[in-house]
């Protein structure tokens, strides 16, 4: 489940969620279903990590559960993603 932080940062944004989604290389109806619960959000869904990244939210904050190490098939916050030229989806 997505974070209050990351909502509070996608409200905060002064950005309509149609332009946070193309920043982040998502499909608007995708990132609908994203905040709203309806699609994914799991935690270390890359595509709530791109959000949050693109946001300045940290990867381990971006969900209601911690982010758990270990098997290496958890996506990190470690791209160089937060401006509009980049492409947010590692």
């Amino acid at each position: 489940m997505i974070s209050e932080k990351l909502r509070a940062a996608i409200r905060d944004s002064g950005l309509r969620h149609y332009q946070i989604a193309g920043f982040c290389g998502l499909h608007f109806t995708t990132f609908s279903r994203l905040i709203n619960g309806i699609e994914g959000g799991q935690p270390g869904d890359r595509r709530v990590i791109a959000i949050g990244r693109f946001l300045g939210v940290p990867a381990e904050e971006c969900f209601e559960e911690p982010l758990k190490g270990g098997n290496g098939d958890e996506a990190t916050n470690s791209s160089d993603c937060g401006t509009i030229e980049s492409n947010c989806i590692p």
